[in-house]
């Protein structure tokens, strides 16, 4: 399958592009040979004086840098993307932009027409996955409630085959292993998070027998945080996703099912403070040549 036909669709009936009879900004097709996109604007918005982009990669209600800037004297045109983009765009986490000359503009998710209905893989995954998340650190006399900012994560994940359990519903073991880069800590500069321990085991399981989505998934990690002020681990962060319409889940709101994970000291193993998890997104793929990439500017947090 080298061209899927994909399409641009505004979130509702838009009044701002005048004789739009739809919804679709743009019709696309994607060869995934040629690495192209191929758009077909509505005429009337080819018509208008418009600034157009195409901005990349994150999952509707989320918002990032432009990729490409679009030609608006023409309705229809090619965009030559990077092979690595291609899993991206076909995952539904690029998306277009109108800006008309008074300031108004218009967004359209970039999204498969036909896609297909999607199953539990069962094979090892190796790739650069970057992600969003509100994490804090409490060092009692050091610091207190320090907000971590996370630097994008590089996720290998073994999944083993999908069993059917006895009430229908499947099931898969997940070992994880996620390079997390490192974090920047106000006033302690820059911190490297690693694996503790070698096991890193997560669950997804369908929730209704019959189909594989909607799933619940969750991750139990272990963490090793490398500061100025010495090496610390945390045993057990916890996480669950509910509703996983696809995998990866990218989009999908990932929540600590404790909200505090117990800090110690590497060396004596005394508890010295606790890290504080909040929220866990993972957004896109990664250029693998480009690791760690530029940070996504101010995402906004998903309910």
């Amino acid at each position: 399958m080298a061209r899927i036909a994909m399409t641009a669709k505004l979130p509702g009936a838009s009044v701002l592009v005048a004789g739009l009879p739809h919804d679709e900004l743009s019709s696309i097709v994607v060869d995934t040979l040629s690495h192209t996109l191929e758009y077909v604007l509505h005429p009337n918005l080819a018509l208008q004086r418009t600034t157009l982009a195409i901005h990349g990669f994150v999952p509707p209600g989320w918002s990032t840098v432009e990729i490409t800037r679009l030609p608006n004297t023409s309705q229809n045109g090619v965009w030559q993307f990077d092979e690595w983009q291609t899993k991206n765009i076909l995952a539904g986490l690029s998306y277009i932009t109108a800006t008309f000359d008074d300031g108004r503009s218009v967004r359209a998710q970039i999204e498969q027409q036909n896609p297909q209905a999607a199953v539990f893989e069962d094979y090892v995954t190796l790739g650069g996955i970057t992600g969003a998340c509100a994490t804090t650190i409490t060092i009692p006399g050091v610091c207190q409630d320090l907000p971590l900012a996370m630097e994008p994560a590089q996720v290998l994940m073994a999944r083993s085959a999908a069993s059917t359990m006895p009430d229908g519903r499947r099931e898969q073991t997940i070992g994880c292993a996620i390079r997390v880069g490192g974090a920047q800590a106000p006033g302690i500069g820059r911190l490297e998070i690693q694996m503790y321990q070698d096991e890193n085991p997560g669950h997804i399981v369908s929730m209704q027998s019959g189909a594989d989505f909607p799933a619940r998934m969750t991750l139990d990690v272990r963490k090793r945080y490398i500061t100025p002020m010495g090496t610390f681990y945390s045993e057990r962060e916890e996480f669950e996703a509910v509703n996983i319409e696809r995998f990866p889940p990218f989009g999908v709101k990932f929540t600590p099912i404790k909200p505090t994970a117990a800090l110690k000291d590497e060396k004596t193993g005394a508890e010295v403070g606790h890290i504080n998890l909040g929220w866990l997104v993972p957004l896109c793929y990664l250029d693998p040549a480009n690791f760690p990439p530029k940070a996504f500017p101010t995402p906004v947090e998903l309910p």
